[in-house]
């Protein structure tokens, strides 16, 4: 029961920065440079390490083996999903052609969530949480 209360408690976490991190591009998306700065530092570097580091800990509470590949696959689609809901958007308002996210994107963010899914899974185990 406490394993799902946390679970829960991490994807809130995740909705939380990922709601923040699509309203704050559209704050600052009339400067172009802000704009550029935001997606470089959002998209390329926090949303990753965001989903590494809450990757560790869903894997650390060692959810049902029935549903742990739905992990990265959420993961990534948040993350395509906030592409598509920044970038993609404002190309398509200001230029009426959209850059979509691509495979690479698919497969970077399915990587980095497996990994940290089972470094957390190590961890958990280490510490003795897995029989």
């Amino acid at each position: 029961m406490r394993t799902n209360r946390r679970i829960r408690n991490i994807i809130g976490v995740y909705g939380l920065i990922w709601l923040l991190s699509i309203a704050t591009f559209w704050a600052f998306c009339r400067d172009p440079q802000m704009a550029m700065l935001h997606v470089i530092v959002v998209q390329y570097i926090l949303l990753p390490i965001v989903t590494l580091l809450l990757s560790i800990l869903i894997g650390k509470e060692h959810p049902s083996k029935k549903y742990i590949w739905l992990v990265p696959i959420c993961f990534t689609a948040a993350y395509l999903f906030s592409r598509l809901l920044t970038q993609s958007l404002l190309q398509q308002i200001l230029a009426g052609v959209a850059a979509f996210p691509g495979i690479f994107d698919f497969l970077v963010i399915i990587a980095i969530s497996s990994v940290g899914m089972l470094f957390g899974w190590g961890l958990g185990k280490m510490r003795g949480k897995v029989e």
